[in-house]
């Protein structure tokens, strides 16, 4: 224990060694700085001055000092030491070596317990166990983390832009912070809709409705909850596709038409489609030709606005050499605006001569007509039985036509009709 004096040279590394004894932690004293590890056994110096070294040993009575702290610190949280409250913090307690120390939190209501974390200090059962306990065999920290308890609520957002026509939904995205399953209602321009319980988080609900979408009510399975957020949809008025076709039917003679739009909006492109497999055409009002064949096509007309809105038109456009006829095999009565009536068209023919019957499959007489105007696509069948008005069902059925063309010639025919509902 007595002080001990020497004289070394300088810039060489100097050993200081621990041999017995409960040693705690090296001392140096100098007018330079050093930088060292005051735990290690073995302090080595580079001696660049005079030094003072010292080593402490532990007292015949070893104690341990651990400091306690909170994190983050400003909560309410106080911690249990052995019955006692701690609630300042950083808080140091010395203890005897290898006492016990039981610990336990008493959290703030807005947190939830995380871990327990220490330098060397080993926990008696997991740090993620709130209550716990340890031997003071170490100076050390213990530190109590938390993390803030997140608040019942639901949240709506979203604002996204459809065409009235589009096939596509938009989206408004309800989320929610709680324990599923989550009842929520809502209401759109003011009008309450229907209360929705789900354990989907988020939540989307897919509408073609526009307007505000704004949370009323909100609770988990446990409790009330808040609200927040607003979410909008806009539906923007699409284009109404429309075109004419001069001439409408072709002889084969002379197969060029002219295409003219008329369709309404703040139309920005075209986008035709002739049947033919050529080219598409790209500009507003173009003329096409086709091949000198009989043939019938069908030209495709999309219109795009200036929001990005689309709309399609189609017309039927036949090449014929003295006369015809295009008779479809199917049409759709379901009233959705598309192929809802059955309709013929042709060039050429005498109307007078003109006779059309429909059969079911026990060859009853469904639809049957003489005059050829009930068969054009502005007035058409519409897929009933014509003795009862009742809509016929979907399937198969038989006609058979007749009819003289505009030279004499008589014509006649039998085939099938599906109807699709």
């Amino acid at each position: 224990h007595r002080p001990f004096n020497d004289e070394r040279f300088g810039g060489i590394e100097l050993p200081f060694k621990v041999v017995s004894g409960p040693f705690d932690r090296w001392e140096v004293i100098s007018s330079n700085t050093y930088i060292y590890d005051p735990n290690v056994d073995t302090l080595v110096l580079d001696l660049q001055s005079d030094v003072l070294v010292r080593a402490y040993f532990v007292p015949p009575t070893p104690t341990r000092d651990i400091t306690y702290v909170v994190s983050p610190t400003n909560t309410s949280t106080t911690i249990n030491v052995n019955g006692s409250t701690i609630n300042l913090f950083p808080y140091t307690e010395n203890y005897i070596i290898n006492d016990t120390v039981n610990i336990s939190p008493n959290i703030d209501p807005l947190y939830s317990f995380s871990l327990w974390d220490a330098d060397s200090i080993v926990f008696n059962s997991l740090a993620s166990n709130q209550v716990n306990s340890f031997y003071a065999t170490n100076n050390d920290t213990v530190i109590l983390y938390l993390y803030e308890t997140p608040t019942v609520n639901a949240f709506i957002y979203g604002n996204d832009t459809i065409c009235d026509n589009s096939e596509y939904y938009a989206e408004v995205v309800v989320l929610f912070n709680g324990t599923p399953p989550y009842t929520f209602s809502y209401s759109l321009n003011g009008v309450l809709q229907d209360p929705i319980t789900t354990s989907i988080n988020p939540y989307i609900i897919n509408t073609k409705k526009k307007g505000a979408y704004n949370l009323v009510s909100f609770n988990d399975a446990n409790e009330i909850g808040g609200l927040s957020g607003e979410a909008m949809v806009s539906v923007l008025e699409s284009p109404s596709a429309n075109f004419t076709v001069s001439p409408d039917s072709l002889s084969i003679l002379y197969t060029t038409t002219q295409l003219t739009d008329e369709s309404i909006g703040d139309i920005v492109s075209w986008h035709w489609d002739y049947g033919d497999n050529s080219p598409y055409g790209q500009i507003q009002n173009p003329d096409h030709t086709y091949q000198d064949l009989i043939a019938t096509y069908q030209i495709n007309l999309i219109v795009t606005d200036r929001q990005g809105c689309a709309d399609t038109a189609s017309q039927h456009i036949s090449i014929f050499n003295e006369h015809w006829i295009y008779i479809p095999n199917s049409f759709t009565p379901d009233l959705d605006g598309k192929n809802d009536k059955f309709c013929i068209s042709h060039n050429g023919i005498r109307g007078s001569s003109f006779v059309f019957n429909v059969y079911d499959r026990f060859g009853n007489v469904v639809y049957s007509t003489k005059n050829l105007l009930e068969l054009t696509c502005e007035e058409g069948w519409d897929g009933k039985n014509q003795l009862t008005n009742t809509d016929l069902p979907l399937g198969v059925y038989i006609y058979e036509i007749y009819y003289q063309d505009v030279q004499g010639w008589k014509h006649s025919d039998v085939s099938k009709i599906t109807i699709i509902r």
